[in-house]
């Protein structure tokens, strides 16, 4: 078994193919009848569903996270943004200043 092509079960040590899902984990989740070792529909149906929570929950793990990074990086861009067309305002009454003091200059 190479280490690139196997992954270990962390709860119970099982090797498993990488992309694939833990042999006794995913058994867990889906437990069998008495009768037989074939799942009844509401059993796949219901260790479907709690492969799509628990898919769900690790996406919206970092959700207020995210948001609160995307609410600072907008806030950065609006005072980035701001101080840009105050540093231009500035920059064109320097200019403008510049050249009166080069009209009187030349006049005298």
């Amino acid at each position: 078994m190479s280490g690139d092509k196997f992954f270990k079960c962390h709860t119970h040590g099982i090797p498993y193919p990488k992309g694939c899902v833990c042999p006794a984990c995913d058994a867990s989740r889906m437990p069998r009848t008495a009768e037989s070792d074939i799942p009844s529909l509401h059993e796949t149906n219901s260790g479907s569903l709690q492969r799509i929570a628990d898919a769900t929950e690790a996406m919206a793990h970092n959700y207020q996270q995210l948001i609160d990074e995307r609410d600072r990086f907008q806030r950065d861009s609006w005072a980035a943004q701001r101080r840009g067309e105050c540093l231009e305002r500035s920059n064109a009454g320097l200019r403008g200043h510049i050249t009166r003091l080069k009209r009187e200059a030349a006049h005298e």
